[in-house]
């Protein structure tokens, strides 16, 4: 029922283009807040987030599917929330879990980030079904940083470039990711970006500790919220590898 009450369209996140739900309406709109924290209580905070997404079709487009194919043949089940397991499980204690969180709309379109955001690090456009009722919308988030004070110093920053307005932004917590590519080279990640987004995929990077770079889809609190991008990747025949997304934006 909250989720009827929400404005349409995002108006504070972004000053001069696509709106925002403000905090007031996401609190109102979810009730059960999360608390972010990496293990310390120092940087635990609430987090005040509306979010969920629409039909998983529009985040990766359509499943291709054969012509040839007859209607009576029964279609493969995609992975469900108990299919998923994280794939890295020891680099927990590593991973990039901090961001920016700026915008949930129920619309790709609304969700599309300006183009002086689209071009920051690390930005994730997830396919999140959250909210009492389990609405299903897209949630915008910027950078990825193993501690919350550097997703608090990307926000300041923002603020200060009048990126978004100075009473809207928080601090999420979303560790996990799907791994779409590793082991590239620095100068290979626009063009590897590129290929990825051919297909209807929205892929960030972040380079690792050896110098290589990985390529990340989504970003999510739990394992539960990236199951319909599972989904939606399965339906196109790319594995969803589950993550602990690891490395630091560049």
């Amino acid at each position: 029922l909250g989720l009827a009450a929400w404005p349409t369209v995002q108006a504070r996140f972004f000053p001069d283009s696509i709106g925002a739900v403000d905090a007031e309406s996401q609190v109102a709109a979810d009730s059960s807040a999360m608390s972010l924290s990496d293990g310390s209580a120092g940087e635990a905070q609430a987090v005040n987030e509306a979010a969920g997404t629409i039909a998983v079709e529009a985040v990766i487009g359509p499943p291709v599917t054969d012509s040839a194919a007859t209607d009576s043949a029964p279609a493969p089940r995609p992975p469900r929330t108990g299919d998923l397991v994280v794939l890295n499980a020891a680099d927990s204690s590593n991973a990039a879990a901090f961001a920016v969180y700026f915008v949930s709309a129920n619309t790709v379109e609304e969700a599309r980030p300006p183009a002086r955001v689209d071009a920051l690090a690390a930005v994730a456009v997830s396919p999140v079904p959250l909210g009492a009722n389990g609405a299903r919308w897209f949630r915008v988030t910027v950078g990825a940083g193993t501690d919350s004070t550097q997703a608090v110093a990307l926000l300041t920053r923002l603020r200060e470039a009048e990126q978004i307005g100075v009473t809207s932004g928080s601090i999420i917590r979303v560790p996990y990711a799907f791994r779409l590519e590793e082991g590239l080279a620095v100068e290979m990640t626009s063009d590897a970006i590129e290929r990825w987004g051919r297909r209807g995929i929205r892929a960030y990077a972040l380079r690792q500790t050896s110098g290589d770079v990985t390529l990340y889809t989504g970003a999510f609190q739990t394992p539960i919220q990236a199951t319909m991008l599972a989904d939606s990747l399965h339906g196109v025949g790319i594995p969803p590898m589950l993550v602990y997304r690891t490395g630091r934006t560049f």
